[in-house]
This record gives structure tokens, sequence and C-alpha cells, in this order.
């Protein structure tokens, strides 16, 4: 969680997911990292009319359909987007939720305003990231 290594209080961070397990996931992995105490994690749903400083959203979707579930919810990914005061950071398999035309269009608007991180399949992230994802255009 870069956001806790800048100076980032973990006490304004969420990390969202539309999924409870996932959230139960994350919370088990933040744990282990002492630095992450405070840091919030929650479904999408539930922190509705919440803000926090740094949201992180998980879109957790990966499949060769592109299959996005109810991610391709535009009012319900309004609502998660919206909840940062500072900072977001979406966290997608940019090749699944490209399928979607919402999807695909909040792609192409953080790429032109913001800063897309492209790590490879099998990789660990982190620093050394691919900057430039090849996005397909939407008509």
């Amino acid at each position: 969680m870069y956001q806790l290594f800048v100076g980032v209080s973990p006490s304004t961070i969420v990390v969202q997911s539309p999924y409870v397990a996932q959230v139960q996931l994350l919370r088990d992995r933040l744990e282990e990292f002492p630095l992450s105490t405070g840091v919030e994690v929650a479904t999408i749903d539930s922190f509705q009319g919440r803000e926090a400083d740094a949201v992180i959203i998980s879109m957790v979707r990966s499949n060769n359909l592109g299959a996005v579930g109810f991610l391709g919810d535009s009012r319900r990914m309004n609502v998660a987007i919206t909840r940062a005061r500072k900072h977001v950071a979406i966290i997608c398999d940019s090749s699944t939720i490209c399928h979607n035309t919402f999807l695909a269009r909040l792609l192409r608007h953080i790429r032109y305003f913001g800063r897309v991180k492209h790590a490879e399949p099998g990789g660990s992230g982190g620093y050394g990231l691919n900057m430039n994802p090849m996005l397909p255009s939407v008509s």
C-alpha cells in the first residue's frame, strides 16, 4: 500500500470491494502488515454515504470472457469512486473490464487525467510497472 509509505494516515484510507469474500481476504492480508493498522476494508455498498481521503477499489473480476458482473452498474461504481476526497486508486484486470463500455471509458478517463500502472501476469507488482497498457477504444 503505497499510500502508507508516503505518509498518508492509515485511518484516512479505505479499501473497497464489491464482494464480501474479498473484503474478508483483504482484511486478513492487511493484518500481516503492521503499518496498515487503521485501514478500513469494506464492501462498496456498506461504505455508501461516507468518505475517506484515499479510496482503493478492488474490482476483483478477471476472466477471458470480459464478464464484469455488477461492476458494470455505473451507479454503484460512481458511488465507490466518489467516496474519495483526495485520491482514488482502482485495482483491476483491464483486459476484463475493458469489455464493458462504462468501465472502458472510466479507464480512458483515468489514463488521461491520472495514471495507469500495468502489472504483467504473474508479476509481483510494485515498482517497475509498465505505465502504458493498451486499452481498446470504445465507439
